[in-house]
């Protein structure tokens, strides 16, 4: 049972240091991504409050400010999943505590009773417990016994006391826990504040642009730029996909489950049955090319632009995994998500994301909300098989 019972502690503390090395390199990364987000954040704010006054009224000043709302977006993303594994770490902590405070229980059980043996038997000398033995067989047998207890008795305090020490690092742990949730909580409050003050920053920008005739058009050329930039982010993802499956015809089990694309529906199945990524909105901008008769300007839109109302809410049309959250003059904030069979969709000018690179999304599952922008309430949308741009309008179900 003693034998047994160190076996137990034993793997517990080499499961422990495994869990503590690969939770401690997964730390140093989140950190660092907030790190470096954070500079992002800083560096940008120093560019703004260098900016003159004619300056902060130029679409560029409105691009600026956006991309610092995305920043911050994205930290408070992090701390929130920085709080969600503190909060699930507390709680196994707390779990393993209590095994622990059971085991100790047990082990002061047993010890107590062999103190209790040790008091009735032990004090008297070896001699007198083999005076009254009836062969030399029986001396041995009682040796052995005296000697077995001992040592057990010296095991159970052994453990007892290395069950002890082990919970008082568990409740110092939990303590660090419980004061980094705190801190987290308290930054996730400063960042809402911050990432307020720019939108409202942003509304006031957008009411005195949208009467300037030539802040449409700068808008306009910003979108023909954003195409070419989408078009270079799904190549670079087609790219490092490709590579990934590369390594796993060499290396077996070498796939994350971050990538695993097994569980999610067949997009290429879904032509023509896809739900929309806005439950409310008529397209304002079709597939392909586009002429402003306002402008008298032709241009090429990769994908769908759906005017919608404010606080409408941007849906993932399928299943997949968020490749990319990024931002882009023109289409402002936007987000990649892949699909199964190299498919991937985009979403342009939205806000309030609360997905992060890296999470598994279902069908349906809300990204963010669509953005205010110079053309008011507009989500853009597109599809793409590898390099290849789809049609939206023949992938989405009708209306």
């Amino acid at each position: 049972m003693v034998t047994k019972i160190r076996n137990i502690v034993l793997a517990l503390l080499l499961l422990s240091f495994t869990v503590l090395a690969q939770s401690g390199g997964k730390i140093q990364n989140e950190n660092k991504r907030l790190r470096n987000i954070r500079n992002e954040i800083e560096n940008l704010q120093t560019k703004l409050k260098k900016k003159t006054k004619l300056e902060r009224q130029s679409v560029s000043y409105l691009n600026d400010v956006e991309k610092k709302i995305l920043l911050l977006n994205k930290y408070i993303n992090e701390l929130k999943r920085a709080e969600r594994k503190n909060r699930k770490e507390i709680k196994r902590l707390n779990g393993k505590i209590s095994y622990v405070e059971n085991r100790i229980k047990k082990l002061k059980e047993m010890y107590s009773r062999y103190v209790v043996w040790y008091y009735k038997y032990g004090r008297k000398s070896k001699l007198q417990l083999f005076l009254n033995v009836g062969s030399l067989n029986d001396a041995v047998v009682r040796l052995k016994y005296f000697k077995l207890i001992s040592e057990r008795s010296k095991n159970l305090f052994d453990d007892l006391t290395a069950n002890k020490k082990e919970l008082k690092n568990l409740k110092s742990n939990v303590a660090k826990k419980l004061n980094s949730r705190k801190n987290l909580i308290a930054q996730k409050k400063n960042e809402q504040k911050r990432l307020l003050l720019s939108k409202r920053q942003k509304q006031a920008l957008l009411a005195r642009l949208r009467k300037d005739k030539n802040s449409i058009v700068y808008e306009l050329k910003n979108k023909r730029k954003a195409e070419k930039e989408i078009e270079k982010k799904i190549a670079e993802l087609v790219r490092l996909e490709n590579e990934r499956l590369a390594k796993l015809k060499t290396k077996k089990g070498a796939a994350e489950i971050s990538y695993d694309y097994s569980d999610f529906e067949n997009f290429s199945q879904l032509k023509g049955r896809l739900g929309w990524p806005v439950r409310t909105g008529k397209i304002s901008r079709k597939f392909g090319k586009n002429l402003n008769t306002k402008l008298k300007t032709i241009s090429l839109n990769y994908g769908i632009d759906i005017k919608t109302k404010k606080n409408s809410k941007v849906h993932a049309v399928a299943g997949g995994i968020v490749s990319k959250i990024d931002w882009l003059p023109g289409y402002g904030s936007i987000i990649i998500i892949t699909h199964k069979n190299n498919f991937r969709t985009v979403y342009g000018h939205v806000t309030d994301i609360n997905v992060n690179e890296g999470d598994r999304v279902n069908a349906g599952v809300v990204l963010g909300r669509v953005d205010d922008s110079l053309e008011g309430y507009v989500l853009h949308f597109e599809i793409w098989k590898e390099r290849k741009f789809q049609n939206p309008s023949k992938w989405l179900v009708r209306r």
